[in-house]
């Protein structure tokens, strides 16, 4: 049950369609919804088996306004997420309509991957738009977080931090708890 734990609950939509999730989530009282801006977006080939999803020159800005108006009209928060490959500009007509901005700091979908350098340069720059702009959502990444790096996401404007692989590698579960928030 999402009741069962005080701490925020949120649903990040990694779908080409996320109409066809979003009540199931609304339903269950999730507090942040997150859907990917590339959603309209071309499968870009990595190599190896993997892929990632990119955008053409711009977002489907009538779509992606509709799932944000039905996300917090259902009850929920919105968020949206970034790829890698895309420009965090391409977000900014987008940021005074969200409540969470998630930046995939790896190519989303394929655990244990390194962190993708470039993202601090997004959460910079997603940190001085809010500032700029009196805006008051927050900032999350996802993908190749630990504590070699932890402390450096926060100082470039990260507020919320999603560590996987190197968590589950820790020996000690509560103590990477206690080092990764400093």
């Amino acid at each position: 049950s999402v009741d069962a734990c005080s701490l925020p609950h949120d649903a990040h939509l990694m779908v080409t369609e996320p109409e066809n999730y979003i009540d199931d989530f609304l339903k269950l009282k999730v507090d942040y919804i997150t859907f990917h801006l590339e959603i309209d977006g071309v499968r870009k080939d990595l190599g190896e088996r993997r892929w990632v999803y990119v955008l053409g020159d711009r977002p489907d800005e009538a779509r992606i306004m509709a799932l944000i108006d039905r996300i917090r009209k259902g009850g929920a928060k919105p968020g949206l997420t970034l790829n890698p490959p895309t420009s965090i500009e391409l977000v900014y007509p987008f940021l005074d309509k969200i409540d969470l901005l998630l930046l995939m700091s790896v190519n989303p979908g394929f655990s244990g991957q390194a962190f993708i350098e470039n993202v601090y340069d997004k959460i910079r720059s997603a940190a001085k738009f809010r500032k700029d702009n009196g805006l008051h959502f927050e900032i999350m990444v996802d993908g190749g977080v630990g504590l070699d790096n932890a402390a450096a996401l926060h100082r470039a404007g990260a507020d919320i931090l999603v560590s996987g692989s190197s968590f589950f590698k820790a020996p000690d579960y509560a103590g990477f708890i206690r080092k990764i928030k400093g």
